[in-house]
Parts: C-alpha cells; structure tokens; sequence
C-alpha cells in the first residue's frame, strides 16, 4: 500500500472514467486565507500500469481558486495551465480514458471539466 499525504492515490483500472474533485478541494478550506497565497498543492494523483500518470494541483491566487493539471509526457510529470473555479463547492472533475495494457491500464487522456 502506497500513501502520498496520508491519502492513497487513485488507480486506473478502466477503459473511462472521471473523479469529482469537490471532496480533494474541501481540504483547501472555505476561506482563501487558509490556504497560502500563490502556493499549489497537489490535491489528486493518478496511477497506471506505469506508475504515477498525473496530478492535480489547486492554489489561490488573488482570491480565486485555481486548478493545473500535471500529467506525464515521457518520463516526467508536465504541468499543463491553470484554470479559475469560480464555484468549488459543486467542483470541477477530472475526466479520463485508458488503453489496456495486458493486465492493466496506461492512462491515454485526461481533462478537468
């Protein structure tokens, strides 16, 4: 068992599928203030067959909830633009698709909506 921050990362174990990102973003707080300024924090990570396949980042800047998605390009995790939630308590999600793998999955695409 693998933990990152005390929360076990989610797999890929599926051809689809999507993940709301409402809960990871309650943990940023209600109030901008707790979190510090400018500063991301990866709030979900994703597995596959060949390990760690992405991440998403949130912060606060200048009051507004931001969000970025780092996702893997060769070796690495590349960290895509962040985008502004105006609303987090419904939340954005974080949609995906996969190819099999022999026995697994290898993360193909993935959005935040």
């Amino acid at each position: 068992l693998l933990l990152r921050n005390g929360f076990e990362a989610q797999a890929v174990n599926a051809p689809s599928g999507s993940i709301s990102l409402a809960t990871a973003l309650s943990s940023l707080g209600r109030q901008p203030e707790a979190t510090a300024q400018a500063l991301a924090r990866a709030i979900l990570s994703l597995d596959d067959s060949e390990g760690e396949a992405l991440r998403v980042y949130a912060r606060v800047l200048d009051g507004q909830l931001q969000l970025a998605l780092a996702a893997r390009q060769g070796n690495s995790l590349k960290l895509g633009y962040w985008q502004i939630y105006v609303e987090p308590s419904t939340g954005p999600t974080l949609t995906w698709t996969a190819t099999r793998t022999g026995a697994n999955w290898r993360l193909q695409q993935a959005l935040l909506q």
